[in-house]
């Protein structure tokens, strides 16, 4: 009689033969990588966006069988753990990740995912119920555009990357600009100052001053001559020993 047993000890026919299925989780793995996902080959999934963009994902199932279907397995799906892989498993969670893809964008597709593998999982659920198997964990590893899309998007991110630095570059020249601009305003201000200042009053003065210290002098004797009645306007200094003659005028 063909009954279900159960972990430990159980009685058993010795004409009977026993079938046995593991019930810890087992892994899946189908990888564009060559060896290592389940085949030999690379084995990942090609899914098409809802933009008719072409994919290749990575992925990982955890599945376990239910004890309490181990019986109908046998009957109905496999004598063994590996046919039970290949003929729920691998069909049911590629023909998933493709119909869930279909409801994504390529961009969305990309950038969301963590999303996807959700719905993937809760989908695989429902895909494999009442097929003895329990699906724990669905892992979506990668996400690949086609090659010519790939180029395109590494060209745009090159692109934008360059961009940004020509952008850097002109905030930098405008504020080199704009230093030169106030270190000119401040170089024509003190300008302007110093022509305001320069009246012959002042420039007088500052001779005088400039006499003042030549007269200290121990060493050279100099004739200061007025060159204005009134002697107001710049004198004629001449040196007594005869070096030379020059003017302030």
């Amino acid at each position: 009689m063909d009954k279900t047993l159960t972990e430990g000890f159980n009685r058993k026919s010795p004409f009977a033969i026993v079938y046995t299925y593991g019930i810890r989780l087992k892994e899946y793995t189908m990888s564009i990588a060559q060896g290592e996902g389940e085949k030999e080959a690379p084995d990942q999934v090609e899914v098409r966006s809802k933009d008719n963009s072409k994919l290749e994902i990575d992925g990982t199932i955890w599945w376990a069988v239910d004890p309490a279907s181990a019986f109908d397995i046998y009957k109905k799906v496999s004598k063994d753990e590996k046919g039970l892989q290949d003929i729920i498993i691998r069909p049911a969670i590629r023909g998933v990740m493709r119909d869930v893809a279909a409801m994504y964008n390529m961009e969305e597709l990309m950038q969301k995912r963590t999303d996807y593998g959700v719905e993937v999982l809760e989908a695989m659920k429902v895909s494999v119920e009442g097929k003895g198997v329990v699906v724990d964990k669905i892992l979506i590893r990668n996400i690949s555009p086609p090659a010519a899309v790939d180029l395109a998007i590494e060209a745009k991110l090159s692109a934008e990357q360059y961009l940004q630095k020509l952008e850097f570059e002109k905030l930098q020249s405008e504020k080199r600009r704009e230093i030169r601009v106030i270190e000119a305003g401040g170089v024509a201000e003190a300008q302007d100052i110093i022509q305001k200042k320069l009246t012959p009053l002042y420039v007088q003065y500052e001779a005088i001053q400039a006499y003042k210290e030549l007269a200290g002098s121990n060493n050279t004797t100099f004739i200061i001559m007025p060159t204005s009645p009134n002697g107001a306007g710049m004198p004629i200094i001449i040196n007594s020993e005869g070096a030379g003659t020059f003017s302030s005028e």
